[in-house]
């Protein structure tokens, strides 16, 4: 149960709200807001075949009820999401690769996507910069 760990932020959209669940969770809920205590769906936010360990998802950005961007920390990819969806394969329907924005002097290899905003129909996403250290529980 995602509401079991600290590190989780709520976002809403239309009458339903979307729980992420943050560091070493990785995931996203989705619950409407007349039945708080039953999720519509619960998706990994983690790449497919065990390639990344962790993507510490943030924001989620709708640009309507088909299309949101989800913003993942620890991972070069925003994903493309489909909020409406009833099943996991038509979750993540695309990603937007920030690689080219990595700071090479951090070390780390991750642009840190973290919030994001649209205006006038683009997309604006944060960066952070600071060493992630995933190997542990801190960031140095």
């Amino acid at each position: 149960d995602v509401f079991q760990h600290n590190d989780i932020t709520v976002f809403s959209h239309g009458s339903y709200f979307y729980v992420i669940g943050r560091y070493a969770i990785n995931s996203i809920t989705k619950y409407a807001i007349q039945s708080p205590d039953k999720p519509i769906w619960q998706y990994s936010t983690l790449g497919t075949l065990g390639t990344e360990q962790e993507s510490n998802p943030q924001d989620l950005i709708f640009l309507n009820d088909t299309k949101a961007y989800l913003t993942r920390l620890a991972s070069t990819k925003v994903w493309i999401v489909n909020p409406s969806t009833t099943n996991k394969k038509g979750f993540k329907t695309g990603d937007i690769d920030l690689s080219s924005y990595v700071d090479p002097g951090v070390g780390d290899g991750l642009p840190k996507a973290h919030s994001g905003v649209i205006v006038a129909d683009k997309l604006f996403i944060a960066l952070e910069e600071w060493y992630y250290n995933t190997s542990t529980s801190k960031t140095e």
